[in-house]
């Protein structure tokens, strides 16, 4: 379980048992029917309970769905909604033979051993704005791009996934321009 707070994944829950989960976030009574215009939320006592008599007239109202027509209200949103597909992106892989995937690989072990972080993708203290790697990161919103996001990056979960990233990017960019004579 956790949070989406500007941009960042908080995972308070990380370890814990889904038995201790279930038993204090999980749902352990019967579904509630309810009239239409009742949420539950703020409604009076005096409204009717299990047991009252209700107005057929209540029940035949528009509003009212029976819980075993739960199904057919479904089919019939899905009836009224449609939905462009959005085709996937083809999944290309850079690397020609499985001796350069082996390369590769074993390029980015000794990388990670080493510390190395390749310049020029802004991963260097020298290329971060006052030295200090950012801890956030605006992005453009809005119609026109207007208005400005900022996406939080704590530096002990960003960093150490950036530095992976741009020493496997650094190393597969070398393999492709040394095979293609670059």
């Amino acid at each position: 379980m956790g949070q989406l707070e500007f941009g960042v994944y908080i995972d308070d829950f990380e370890g814990a048992l889904v038995e201790s989960l279930n038993k204090h976030y999980g749902v352990y009574s019967n579904i509630i029917q309810r009239l239409p215009e009742q949420t539950g939320a703020g409604h009076p006592a005096d409204e009717l309970e299990d047991g009252d008599d209700l107005d057929l007239d209540d029940l035949e109202s528009g509003d009212w769905i029976d819980i075993n027509e739960a199904s057919d209200a479904i089919a019939e949103a899905d009836h009224n909604v449609y939905a462009e597909p959005v085709s996937v992106p083809g999944n290309n892989n850079p690397f020609t033979s499985e001796d350069e995937m082996q390369l590769f690989a074993t390029s980015l072990h000794q990388c990670r051993a080493r510390g190395y972080i390749p310049s020029g993708y802004g991963m260097l203290h020298g290329e971060w704005e006052g030295g200090i790697y950012p801890t956030i990161q605006y992005l453009p919103s809005g119609r026109r791009g207007s208005k400005q996001l900022g996406i939080g990056l704590p530096d002990n979960r960003w960093r150490p996934r950036s530095e992976i990233w741009v020493q496997g990017l650094d190393i597969m960019t070398r393999l492709v321009q040394n095979r293609s004579g670059v």
